[in-house]
């Protein structure tokens, strides 16, 4: 009885954690009527560690400054190989929302590849608009 009586404590207890889900960035889904929202540098960062997400839709909610980071490759969609493109291309969608993103730092010396920038490549359906870069 006493087995069955610490199961159910157990059940109770750990069924609402299974309903919890992982926030990604700073909310969304990625869909067109609720994309994913970035909001620090750290989401910024973010979306070029989950290539999974490169043919989602991202919104700016505000301006990102990114100071402090340098960065060696694209941070969305970077090359992978040598000859040509060896990656996976953005095909989402990025509303910069008339944001600015600024004082990012790439720093080019034996980069070894032309992909570099916010993003490596974009390939149609991909687009990339109302986006404000500044120093």
């Amino acid at each position: 009885m006493a087995v069955v009586k610490i199961f159910a404590v157990l059940l109770i207890v750990l069924i609402p954690f299974s309903a919890v889900q992982a926030i990604k960035y700073s909310g969304g889904t990625g869909e067109p009527n609720e994309p994913y929202r970035i909001a620090t540098p750290n989401d910024l960062n973010d979306i070029g560690n989950h290539p999974e997400d490169f043919n989602k839709c991202f919104i700016l909610v505000n301006d990102i400054n990114m100071e402090g980071f340098t960065y060696s490759t694209a941070l969305i969609a970077p090359d992978t190989g040598g000859d040509g493109f060896e990656g996976t291309s953005f095909t989402g969608i990025f509303d910069g929302n008339d944001c600015n993103i600024c004082k990012l730092t790439i720093d080019t010396e034996g980069a070894g590849n032309d992909y570099l920038g916010l993003f490596g490549c974009v390939e149609e359906p991909g687009q990339v608009k109302n986006l404000v870069l500044k120093m």
